[in-house]
């Protein structure tokens, strides 16, 4: 059997059967072939799953003129925006906080830059950062706050 070198090339970079045939105007049966001589297994139908859970939040973020990133991805019914990846799912505002400050954070984690939805790692703020804060302004301001 003559094999195509454009059809073993896209067959080698994962291309189904039917897509390389509407591309190269080629009989799928023919592609079918060709990738049983050369012993590619089967192309799986969907999406290919992202490599790493970072990749995956790195393609569901818009990052912002003025320094913030907003979700773009799937946000639950009550809102809060989440993925999955690996059967784990995660909550955007944890993974983000956890990946920049290298720790899990302790209760709620919200931005705290002002940017309703903003999940810059470097702008979330967890519970005892938020507690620090107040104590400080407290010992600006005193309790005019």
């Amino acid at each position: 059997m003559k094999i195509r070198t454009d059809v073993a090339a896209m067959l080698r970079n994962g291309h189904s059967d039917a897509s390389i045939a509407r591309a190269l105007h080629v009989d799928a049966h023919a592609v079918a072939a060709t990738r049983r001589t050369l012993n590619i297994p089967q192309h799986k139908r969907g999406r290919t799953p992202a490599p790493s859970a970072h990749v995956l939040f790195n393609q569901r973020v818009r990052p912002t003129d003025d320094g913030h990133l907003d979700w773009t991805g799937y946000r639950n019914a009550d809102g809060v925006a989440v993925f999955r990846w690996a059967g784990r799912n995660y909550t955007v505002n944890r993974f983000a906080f956890e990946t920049h400050y290298g720790r899990r954070p302790v209760g709620k984690v919200a931005p705290g830059c002002g940017h309703d939805g903003c999940v810059e790692g470097s702008h979330l703020e967890d519970q005892p950062m938020r507690q620090k804060l107040r104590a400080q302004l407290v010992g600006i301001f005193g309790g005019a706050l």
